[in-house]
């Protein structure tokens, strides 16, 4: 039997969080939805009709000839890596192939199914289509997120932590799926160095940047997170109401610990018994210290 006492307050803060955000629907279709809409937005994009405003990256498919890989800037160095223009570019690439991908293999199907119905040929794209509002949904907040940290100019240091945090949501995108064509293979290293490097920059500042967040302490319901800081005391206090350990022994020890509890060890009460010290004489008889130490790690004596 295995639970979990949920300190952190993060998962339930999460759960409370997400709803709000999907309006009770479900990840999944509605993921597809969006890939649904982002695809008809790829037609009209070839068709040189308007774009609503934040499928806008979807213009340079326009053109026929256009490579999405073109507006990729591959970068030699971690500064390279972490620069947000470079990161942009390379999210809005995913996003024009992605699009051009399930654009050209939607259309593939309808050309190989003619008797096939459109949301036959949808379903058939399915899931490129959840990939692909995965990936226009990170661009986008990326390109808005960049675009604040430029605009804003009310304290120098809070926007070098909002920029080192922008650089830090594009690198966890760059370390997820959909690169295949689009990334050399120098720069995976080169992300690890610039993420580690990164991480390091922002530690003095996590605290203060989820201060920021404004959860008060009855919300985010944390051990871990409350604004007194008094973390192992409020530990200890959770540890003591919770359900588990308010029976000795716990709920379910009878069926499940006690009938694999080695008694006879347990009783020993951490000290060896004579089988085992006559073991040990043994072994430090047939190979000494000294020898075992002169021959080296791993050396057969």
């Amino acid at each position: 039997m295995r639970r979990s006492l949920l300190n952190s307050g993060i998962a339930q803060h999460a759960l409370d969080f997400v709803w709000q955000g999907t309006a009770e629907g479900d990840f999944a279709v509605l993921s597809r939805e969006h890939g649904r809409y982002l695809l008809r937005q790829t037609d009209a994009a070839e068709r040189g009709e308007p774009l609503a405003s934040f499928t806008k990256v979807l213009l340079a498919l326009r053109d026929p000839a256009f490579d999405p890989t073109a507006v990729v800037k591959h970068p030699a160095t971690a500064d390279e890596v972490v620069d947000h223009a470079n990161l942009e570019s390379a999210l809005e690439s995913r996003v024009l192939l992605g699009a051009k991908h399930v654009s050209a293999r939607f259309k593939a199907f309808q050309r190989s199914s003619p008797k096939a119905s459109r949301e036959a040929a949808l379903n058939a794209v399915a899931l490129d289509l959840e990939a692909l509002s995965l990936w226009h949904t990170a661009y986008f907040m990326f390109h808005n997120f960049r675009e604040y940290v430029a605009a804003y100019s009310a304290d120098a240091d809070a926007k070098r932590a909002l920029a080192r945090l922008c650089s830090l949501y594009g690198l966890s995108e760059l370390k997820g799926s959909g690169w295949v064509g689009i990334l050399s293979g120098r720069t995976p290293p080169l992300i690890e160095q610039a993420l580690a490097r990164l991480l390091e920059e922002l530690r003095p500042d996590v605290a203060a940047l989820a201060d920021a967040m404004d959860v008060p302490d009855a919300v985010l319901n944390s051990t871990l997170g409350r604004s007194d800081g008094k973390v192992y005391e409020a530990l200890l206090d959770a540890a003591r109401k919770a359900p588990l350990n308010r029976h000795r022994p716990f709920l379910g020890y009878a069926d499940v610990l006690q009938p694999h509890l080695d008694k006879e060890f347990l009783a020993l009460r951490g000290r060896a018994d004579e089988s085992l010290k006559e073991a040990a004489k043994e072994w430090s008889t047939a190979f000494p210290p000294a020898a075992a130490a002169a021959a080296g790690p791993g050396a057969k004596l």
